[in-house]
């Protein structure tokens, strides 16, 4: 087990060996989840409408709405 190897080649416990696995494992997974970048579909030109504010919701709603 290449664990085990590890652990006894740096004199290191077992448990300790795969904890710091599933640390750098982990951070891996939310590093590659930040850099996704998602983009919003729109349609027409020009970006947003004035006074359109995509970080508040009830006004997002006012405008669907209207």
């Amino acid at each position: 087990m290449q664990a085990k190897l590890r652990a006894k080649e740096s004199n290191q416990t077992l448990s300790s060996v795969i904890e710091h696995a599933l640390r750098v494992s982990f951070a891996d997974r939310v590093t590659l989840a930040k850099k996704r970048v998602s983009s919003m579909p729109t349609s027409g030109s020009g970006g947003l409408q004035p006074g359109v504010d995509l970080d508040n919701n009830s006004s997002l709603l006012e405008r669907m709405t209207e």
